[in-house]
């Protein structure tokens, strides 16, 4: 009753020399202890014995244990426990039990035949009954014992490489979730450049139509380059964000005013790209279209140089009595981002610091790395 169970396509059944020299010097050991055992107890039933000859009756019943193991090992590879067909497995091995039990047997009381009691001159059929009713449950005992060593071995490994299959999966969704929310742009923000840039066209200020071309230009230009990079230095991700200010005020006009004070020592610190425009856009989308008046959007970064984490802090107005301040999603995948660059010492917080503002701060740790840093675009 034969399972498809063979883990590995080809696998031989003879096992590895290796696996013989281990099963010999670990049965090696258990045969010195129990004819050591032997021995003593023998001496305190006052029965005197040479320690070689206990050795010699004491030997078959576990060194031939050690030419066996390995071909249980391989027969356990052969045909693992599979849960889903509990019962053709429980067969499979009682019948592999009753064949290797039988030649243990077999071969212990051949051993014991041709040269323990050759001088007895017993008879085969006798030396084969005393040793299937003498040391038999010790010998099942060790039977049961290497095969469920075995299954809970493949199980071991099964599970450990089911949870790297898990974290590889993981990863690469993870990875290709944080690509896509790298490398996308809100469409309106698109849009509304596109549309302020044919208004410039057709009032014939070429001028700006053609900075505003060549900034959004730019602008694309450096999200199609860090689309495969997982970070950029800071000052990088500063310049994208001043095409992205600049952009937007051909919409908003002199209304979107930004203050703006950053420390020059994080230039070559390490972010992940685009990580700061959700925080900006949530900003304009929540100063500007919902507050009248002009809107100024604080930007404050800086280093705390004794725990040497970075703050970032974005603070803009907002009209607290509006239904629409809700930050949205973007601060979700912002604060999924840190955590997947940065680890579990990132943090964003957001709320209300007065009654008309508003203020982000994300913090992490600084990660400076000169080459890398000059390496990028």
């Amino acid at each position: 009753m034969k399972q498809s169970s063979a883990q590995t396509p080809g696998l031989s059944w003879l096992p590895p020399a290796r696996w013989f020299l281990l099963a010999s010097l670990a049965y090696l050991l258990v045969t010195l202890i129990a004819t050591s055992h032997n021995y003593h107890s023998l001496l305190s039933m006052g029965v005197q014995r040479d320690w070689s000859q206990v050795f010699h009756r004491v030997a078959p019943n576990w060194l031939i244990w050690a030419l066996l193991t390995p071909f249980i090992v391989r027969f356990t590879q052969h045909y693992p426990w599979n849960e889903s067909k509990r019962w053709q497995c429980l067969l499979t091995q009682l019948t592999a039990a009753v064949v290797f039990l039988a030649l243990n047997w077999l071969l212990i009381a051949s051993y014991v035949y041709l040269f323990i009691n050759p001088e007895q001159q017993l008879s085969f059929g006798y030396v084969l009954s005393r040793y299937f009713a003498n040391p038999f449950h010790i010998h099942w005992g060790v039977y049961l014992g290497t095969v469920t060593a075995c299954f809970l071995l493949q199980y071991y490994r099964s599970f450990h490489q089911s949870q790297l299959r898990t974290q590889q999966l993981e990863k690469g969704l993870l990875k290709a979730e944080l690509q896509a929310l790298k490398s996308q742009l809100n469409p309106h923000f698109l849009l509304n450049t596109l549309n302020a840039i044919v208004s410039l066209i057709r009032t014939e200020d070429k001028t700006k139509a053609l900075q505003a071309t060549n900034q959004l230009s730019q602008l694309l230009r450096f999200v199609l380059q860090t689309q495969q990079q997982e970070a950029v230095p800071l000052r990088h991700e500063w310049q994208f964000m001043d095409l992205y200010f600049a952009l937007q005020r051909l919409r908003f006009g002199e209304r979107l005013q930004l203050d703006i004070a950053l420390d020059e020592q994080l230039d070559n610190c390490l972010v992940p790209p685009l990580l700061l425009q959700p925080l900006f856009e949530n900003a304009i989308e929540h100063s500007c279209k919902l507050v009248s008046a002009t809107s100024t959007i604080a930007v404050r970064i800086s280093l705390d140089p004794d725990q040497q984490m970075v703050t970032v802090l974005v603070q803009n107005s907002y009209a607290s009595h509006n239904p629409r301040q809700g930050f949205g999603i973007g601060l979700s995948n912002t604060r999924a981002r840190l955590q997947a660059f940065f680890g579990p010492e990132a943090s964003l917080k957001h709320g209300p610091s007065g009654p008309d503002h508003y203020t982000t701060t994300l913090r992490f740790p600084m990660i400076l790395d000169a080459k890398e840093a000059g390496d990028r675009p």
